[in-house]
């Protein structure tokens, strides 16, 4: 990877890329939604990053990393207000401009969001909350906030930090009230930089909370190429406002780079929110190869390998890092200052060992930290067998500088410059600006579009080659409409049997409550007629039957023999009468709830069809046998109703004189032929004795298998002739004419040649895209893996 930066606009690869996710949003409905959605997602995200001319490299860190200080050393230049303390939500941009044109400009919150800020401050602080609805309430709640802060907050350290930052907050705004609008962000007009009065317009400590970002517009080689650092509020930023910021731009598609600043050399370990974030950046496959893991204030550790500090740091960088690219090591601050003191030129006694010049360039004076930090390595194990530095721990740190500096002149200020790691790691960002940045932005976007071409490719080489077996002719698609009909025939000729079975097997199992329940009813009723038929008037009924039967049955007199017969036959014809009509409405309740099931498990069969009722005559002519054999089987039933029981005699040896009693013209004395009233009831005891266990060994098993024997024998027998009825596709089922199967098959094989079509456009179109992707200019410079089309031999259509 060598090119400097692109060769050309990158709006072609755009055009093609934009083709090929047009094609592959078109199958989402059609195929795994969630790979190719994903995959067009990161696709998206990855050709935005390509075609965007700038190249956004973040700074991330907790409040106290020193993000700012690791920034101004890389652009060797105290461009950046920095503080160990938080002070503010604001980002800042940092942009090229050419020598002559630099400036900063401020762009302020909206009234909104800051007076949300307050809010958010005051709930921390538990102070009541803020009515934010209007520009008036926000200020009247600020000037009742102070008062109340002072009053609440005096001694109160927990949280004390916070409301330093509230404090600062009302303060920013009260000064700045005229420049905050309360709906929309407002810009200042740029100023120029390197001005007195550039150094309070950048004091983020005095505009804490109102600023949404700085953009500053600097001459450096490192933002050339479209390049903008960003600075941005810490990961563990008290406001958790402030802090989302941070976490919103790691996920910004904007964001091309990341340098992430870790605090382990100074604690030790890798703390709770830079863990969160590096599951952020390990989870984002549009950026976490792009990232420069960067150990800040690596002089905590300067203690020597022996020391408990280098150890922990070292127990770290071996377990998590070892395996990860582009990992500096940094003490920004020796870094930044060590760099300003060489560019003073000699450094002497006239020019105060280079202080006025870093007096003059510093425009946020932090020397006192850097003098600190120099003191501390002079007597590091860094310098150890290089220099000899006699340090006094009660001489005053400015003057050790000068004494030491005095005596080793420019040559310890290099090599404090190079252990601090700065120039290193900024040679590694500037190698990667200038020579991989956009190659690997383009190898990046590769691998997740050349995995969705293939998949897009799959699909559309499948969906050809199912056509290639696609009818392809007028007489093709007629046989086909003609297979699919015997096919739907066949299916339901199945489904009517498979119906059919299932209610037999629930009549056998006797779990068809339906049935179970008529049957029951049938039961009532025919013991309700049987009481109904040996009431009171049994004997009179009898008397006039046998008379009205005497001719049919050839009797000449009433004997005896002929009374019990007619006697028995009457039962036997009104029972046989309701069983008769009973049966037959239980059987018709079965078939009709039989057809409503057909009709429900059949329905989407029956659209195949003219009419659905021919099919069910079918089933009719099926009813029709089962009630014919039942019929049969109800006569024989009542056949043996005919004669008495065995013990019909035997248990009454006076049935005679019981039979005189109520038939006097039976007797044969001559002077007492008057009916017995009390002989009526025993004849109708006598009848009741022995018909009713009869009836009841009938109704409880005879009858019952008497009617589900011929339903099931006839259901399932005629199972098997009732497909091959409907399979055999008579006329009066099969719902279409020759004509309209022509008919079906023209619009189908239009059908099929306008799908074909598609598809060949489609493979079309995909070919197009691929050629304008693999022949696009940086593609090529940048040795980037071709991308495969589909060879015409793979898409030509098929001839109609």
């Amino acid at each position: 990877m060598s090119n400097l930066s692109r060769s050309h606009n990158p709006e072609a690869l755009e055009s093609a890329v934009n083709s090929l996710l047009k094609l592959a949003q078109q199958e989402i409905s059609t195929q795994d939604n969630s790979i190719i959605s994903s995959s067009i997602a990161l696709v998206k995200t990855l050709l935005k990053k390509v075609t965007n001319p700038r190249f956004e490299i973040i700074l991330v860190g907790t409040f106290s990393a020193g993000k700012s200080t690791v920034l101004n050393a890389l652009l060797n230049k105290e461009l950046l207000y920095s503080d160990a303390r938080h002070t503010t939500g604001t980002k800042c941009y940092i942009q090229y401009a050419e020598e002559g044109e630099e400036k900063i400009q401020q762009v302020f919150f909206n009234g909104q969001e800051i007076g949300q800020r307050v809010k958010d401050l005051c709930q921390q602080l538990a102070i009541q909350e803020l009515n934010n609805n209007s520009e008036k309430n926000i200020w009247e709640a600020i000037t009742q906030s102070i008062a109340i802060i002072k009053h609440k907050f005096k001694n109160t350290e927990e949280k004390n930090h916070n409301k330093k930052i509230l404090e600062s907050l009302l303060t920013a705004i009260e000064n700045n009230k005229d420049k905050i609008d309360f709906t929309n962000r407002k810009s200042s007009n740029p100023i120029p930089f390197n001005s007195q009065q550039s150094q309070d317009f950048t004091d983020r400590e005095k505009t804490a909370g109102i600023i949404e970002s700085f953009n500053y517009y600097y001459h450096n080689t490192l933002l050339k190429d479209g390049n903008v650092f960003v600075d941005l509020p810490g990961i563990d930023a008290p406001i958790e406002a402030d802090a989302q910021i941070a976490l919103d731009k790691l996920k910004d598609e904007k964001t091309s780079a990341i340098i992430f600043i870790l605090e382990t050399a100074s604690k030790g370990e890798i703390t709770l929110p830079e863990r969160e974030v590096m599951d952020i950046i390990n989870n984002n496959s549009s950026i976490s190869s792009r990232v420069f893991w960067l150990f800040n204030r690596i002089d905590s550790i300067w203690k020597g390998e022996e020391s408990d500090e280098y150890k922990a740091y070292k127990k770290v960088r071996d377990e998590e890092f070892s395996s990860k690219e582009r990992c500096y090591e940094t003490s920004a601050l020796l870094g930044l200052y060590g760099n300003l003191l060489l560019s003073a030129g000699e450094l002497n006694q006239s020019n105060e060992f280079g202080l006025q010049s870093l007096m003059n360039q510093a425009i946020y004076n932090k020397n006192q930290q850097f003098f600190e930090a120099f003191k501390a390595y002079l007597i590091s194990p860094k310098l150890k067998g290089k220099y000899t530095v006699n340090v006094m721990n009660d001489e005053k740190p400015e003057d050790t500088y000068k004494r030491v500096v005095e005596k080793h002149s420019k040559a310890l200020i290099e090599q404090m410059v190079k252990d601090s790691g700065v120039n290193e790691f900024r040679q590694g960002i500037e190698n990667y600006l200038n020579t991989e940045k956009w190659p690997a932005l383009y190898q990046d976007l590769s691998e997740p579009l050349s995995d969705l071409s293939l998949r897009l490719r799959d699909i559309y080489i499948n969906q050809n080659e199912n056509f290639k077996r696609e009818p392809k002719t007028l007489a093709d698609f007629e046989y086909v409409e003609q297979k699919q009909i015997s096919e739907k025939l066949k299916q339901l000729s199945e489904k009517i049997a498979q119906s059919i079975t299932q209610k037999v097997d629930e009549v056998v199992a006797k779990k068809n409550t339906e049935f179970e329940n008529d049957f029951n009813v049938l039961k009532t009723k025919v013991n309700q007629r049987f009481n109904q038929l040996i009431d009171d008037s049994f004997i009179d009924n009898i008397k006039n039957s046998t008379t009205n039967n005497s001719s049919n049955r050839g009797y000449v007199t009433f004997p005896r023999l002929a009374i019990l017969v007619e006697a028995f036959y009457f039962l036997a014809d009104g029972l046989k009468e309701v069983m008769l009509e009973e049966s037959q409405k239980l059987i018709q309740s079965f078939f009709t709830e039989l057809h409503n099931t057909i009709r429900t498990d059949c329905s989407e069969l029956f659209q195949y069809f003219k009419n659905e009722n021919e099919v069910i005559k079918q089933v009719e002519n099926l009813e029709k046998d089962v009630k014919f054999a039942i019929q049969t089987n109800v006569r024989d039933q009542c056949v043996s109703y005919v004669r008495e029981g065995k013990g019909f005699y035997s248990n009454n040896n006076n049935f005679n004189q019981i039979l005189a009693g109520v038939f006097p013209e039976l007797n044969t004395d001559q002077k007492e032929q008057k009916s017995n009233p009390d002989t009526k009831e025993q004849i109708i005891t006598l009848f009741k004795t022995d018909f009713e266990p009869k009836l009841q060994d009938t109704l409880d098993n005879k009858l019952y298998e008497g009617i589900t024997q011929p339903l099931v024998d006839n259901l399932r027998k005629k199972c098997d002739s009732l497909k091959e009825v409907i399979q055999n596709n008579p006329e009066g089922i099969k719902y279409i004419s020759d004509a309209q199967i022509t008919r079906d098959a023209q619009q189908k094989l239009d059908q099929y040649n306008s799908d074909k079509n598609k598809i060949d456009q489609n493979i079309k179109a995909y070919n197009v895209a691929i050629n304008n992707i693999n022949n696009d200019p940086d593609w090529i410079s940048y040795n980037i893996k071709k991308l495969i089309d589909i060879p015409i031999s793979d898409s030509n259509s098929t001839p109609n």
